[in-house]
């Protein structure tokens, strides 16, 4: 059975006089509204001009069931299903329908009539029974049931400039909008922030390790895979500290490792981090004229090396290598394999030496924490960025939740400290962007959001005029 929202119907409707409602019948899930009578046919000129009308339609077309919806008032005007199909499901999907275009329409609260055979049903989804006192009309044999929807509010931040997270902004917003379901997801392209994202999402957990100069490290583990950033540590420009890491998840049973590779990775290429799992390499002056990797193999055997980036190109065959790895690299065919620049060309180490492979960080982290699971049913997308738009070429998590978002048609804002959104690629209307400084004091950033953004997305906001016709 699919649910469609329908443009038109039949300038009458005879034609589904086969959704007759028998009210007698408590053990049917048909229902009835208002003063609708199946078996006197209504025009459509019946119903309000801006009405939303949805059907259930069969494998072969045919409607099993029909909901109308007035949002300007928040009421169901007409809701019937087929007595033929006997399945409350049909019921359940019109009505979640009508509830999700009605927060689209900024109505918060729907109203409908219905008969006593459909109290049980409407009690169940949520809907309450007004007392006879507060109803504004008089329906004979009618029972008027009312539920309040929560906004549903997705909140994806990629903030790590101003040292706040997704979760951060969630308790702030939820004081302003205390009835909202919020979702938070923290993003990350592989620049920073992209192995604390997966711990704060309980994606991964976290495993914290002292390194042979007394620093200490974090980075995350699920099962036989391990997460590092393999962003610059300490004074000294190598990458040798990932080593430790990698030795250390190897105790705990990991097989398979994702490292971050970006541009604050260190300059050696990868050759630090080599030379710690057991290759030695013969130096002449600054420059590497051959490897003994025999160790390094025994290391490595059995296990899988993924390189995590934002940007997948490869080198060109005039670019300069950046270290004497990768100067003893340069004639690799794995030069031309995507990824083989990332983080000042370790990528191309990765790929040539640990045969392993480089994909999106941001399209990798994406899928680890389920966005498009907690992007479902939302009802307003918030993202929040403390950076400055990416280059073209960068595969970006801010691109990708848009895409998403663009998809499933939920309305979103892009929050940032930066104007340079407002110029940017990434096909951003002005309407949609809110330049903010994101380090304001928590209640000075609470008053711009209720001004600004959730304004017109809160029921106090909304018209609920309830005069029945």
């Amino acid at each position: 059975m699919i649910i469609e929202q329908l443009d038109a119907l039949p300038p009458s409707l005879p034609l589904l006089n086969n959704l007759k409602v028998h009210p007698d019948d408590s053990s049917s899930t048909s229902l009835k509204v208002l003063d609708w009578d199946w078996n006197q046919p209504q025009p459509l000129s019946s119903l309000p001009g801006d009405t939303l009308l949805f059907a259930a339609m069969t494998e072969n077309r045919q409607i099993a069931g029909l909901l109308a919806l007035d949002p300007r008032h928040g009421q169901i005007v007409l809701f019937c299903v087929s007595e033929r199909t006997h399945d409350a499901g049909i019921s359940v999907s019109l009505l979640r329908a009508a509830e999700q275009a009605a927060k689209r329409q900024r109505c918060f609260q729907l109203e409908a009539a219905v008969l006593l055979s459909s109290v049980p049903f409407f009690l169940k989804e949520g809907y309450e029974l007004v007392r006879q006192s507060e109803s504004r009309a008089s329906l004979p044999g009618r029972f008027l049931m009312r539920r309040s929807l929560k906004l549903h509010l997705v909140i994806a931040a990629e903030t790590w400039k101003t040292g706040r997270t997704a979760l951060d902004l969630a308790r702030l917003v939820q004081q302003a909008l205390p009835q909202t379901k919020i979702a938070a997801c923290d993003l990350s392209d592989g620049q920073n922030g992209f192995v604390e994202a997966l711990i704060l999402q309980s994606a991964y957990q976290r495993i914290r390790i002292r390194l042979s100069d007394e620093s200490e490290v974090s980075y995350a583990i699920r099962g036989n895979n391990a997460v590092l950033q393999l962003n610059r540590h300490g004074p000294a420009d190598s990458s040798r500290f990932a080593s430790e890491i990698i030795q250390d998840a190897l105790r705990r049973g990991c097989r398979r490792f994702y490292l971050t590779l970006s541009s604050q990775s260190p300059h050696d290429g990868g050759q630090g981090l080599l030379e710690g799992l057991g290759a030695r390499f013969i130096m002449d002056g600054p420059q590497i004229v051959a490897m003994d990797d025999s160790e390094l193999r025994k290391q490595i055997r059995g296990l899988t090396f993924i390189g995590l980036c934002d940007t997948l190109q490869s080198l060109a065959p005039d670019e300069k290598p950046l270290s004497p790895l990768s100067e003893w690299l340069r004639f690799s065919d794995c030069r031309q394999e995507a990824g083989a620049r990332a983080g000042h060309q370790i990528g191309l180490m990765l790929l040539s030496i640990l045969k392993g492979k480089c994909l999106s960080a941001s399209q990798q982290l994406i899928r680890a924490i389920g966005f498009s699971s907690r992007l479902q049913d939302a009802d307003l997308l918030l993202l929040v960025s403390d950076r400055k738009p990416g280059r073209p070429e960068n595969v970006s998590p801010i691109a990708l939740v848009l895409q998403a978002c663009r998809s499933q048609r939920i309305p979103f804002y892009l929050l940032s400290c930066e104007s340079a959104w407002l110029s940017s690629d990434c096909t951003l209307s002005p309407d949609h962007v809110q330049i903010l400084d994101l380090s304001r004091p928590d209640d000075e950033l609470l008053s711009l959001l209720r001004q600004r953004i959730f304004g017109s997305h809160t029921p106090s906001s909304s018209s609920f005029s309830k005069t029945w016709r």
